[in-house]
């Protein structure tokens, strides 16, 4: 069960949460007091703290699910989850076709993910010629995955090159894929063989589904964890910038605290080496 120190988890989550509803409000505390916050201290006060119910928790799990595209578990967890509402089929915009998209991608499927995006969202690659590119470059992978050199030049001379013209890291980005053309094992090239990784697909079709989302894939890369598009993001995903972007603020002013360092084992800095050491 995950221990969020979280009043509430509405919609409209405040970005300026009370003190006394965070993990780090023990540090908070010791900052209003010119004191710094030891682990053990703030263990200690963990009990102390009030956290979210547990329907909140469900809600925010429910959430992530959605979002993340697992339309199937989303759908169990809530028939068996307590306090949660009955299943609804349109929760997320376009929650089917983001996962089919992104199923797609990882597939290797790039044609029929161009083809979903587009009836999801009519107009979107041409009005953003960066994610265009980023589809067409993991188009030309795919080719060149598969031994058809022939055709992922077209396709570089064709789609891509007009594309990247207009910036530099693009065409530096194309120079890069088109090298995997000089090696008999493509895959295996030290220097360009990443971008024949299932990271590189993984990253598109994260690009993918924020856009669908009605977010700008490029600019988003940029934005802090300030509460900005909060509305197209899981829940999860903004209250982990947010607590982020509360460490860092925390840090900047001086302020000694157990610093979460581990997101996904939930393990931070200064923590015992046994018993308690984790947010789980």
């Amino acid at each position: 069960r995950i221990r969020l120190g979280i009043r509430h988890l509405a919609p409209a989550e405040s970005t300026a949460p009370s003190s006394a509803a965070t993990p780090l409000a023990p540090a908070a505390s010791s900052m209003a007091s010119g004191r710094d916050c030891r682990p053990d201290q703030w263990l200690a006060s963990l009990p102390e703290r009030q956290l979210a119910p547990e329907q909140d928790l469900n809600r925010l799990l429910l959430d992530y699910l959605r979002h993340q595209g697992h339309l199937e578990a989303a759908e169990a967890f809530q028939r068996e989850a307590r306090g949660l509402p009955t299943p609804e089929t349109a929760a997320v915009p376009h929650a089917e076709l983001r996962c089919r998209i992104r199923e797609a991608v990882q597939s290797g499927r790039i044609d029929e993910a161009a083809e979903l995006l587009e009836s999801a969202r009519p107009g979107l690659l041409a009005s953003r010629p960066g994610l265009e590119f980023r589809l067409r470059l993991q188009q030309l992978l795919e080719l060149v995955r598969v031994g058809r050199p022939s055709e992922a030049l077209d396709l570089a001379q064709q789609r891509l090159a007009p594309l990247a013209e207009a910036r530099p890291e693009r065409l530096s980005d194309l120079e890069e894929a088109m090298g995997l053309l000089a090696f008999e094992r493509p895959a295996e090239s030290a220097a360009f063989g990443h971008w024949l990784g299932q990271g590189q697909r993984r990253r598109l079709a994260g690009l993918l589904d924020a856009a669908i989302a009605g977010r700008d894939p490029e600019a988003d890369a940029e934005a802090d964890g300030d509460g900005r598009d909060a509305a197209a993001r899981c829940r999860l995903d903004y209250l982990l910038r947010l607590l982020l972007w509360s460490q860092d603020r925390l840090a900047s002013a001086g302020v000694r605290f157990p610093r979460l360092t581990d997101l996904a084992g939930a393990g931070f800095d200064g923590a015992p080496s046994s018993g308690g050491g984790s947010l789980v």
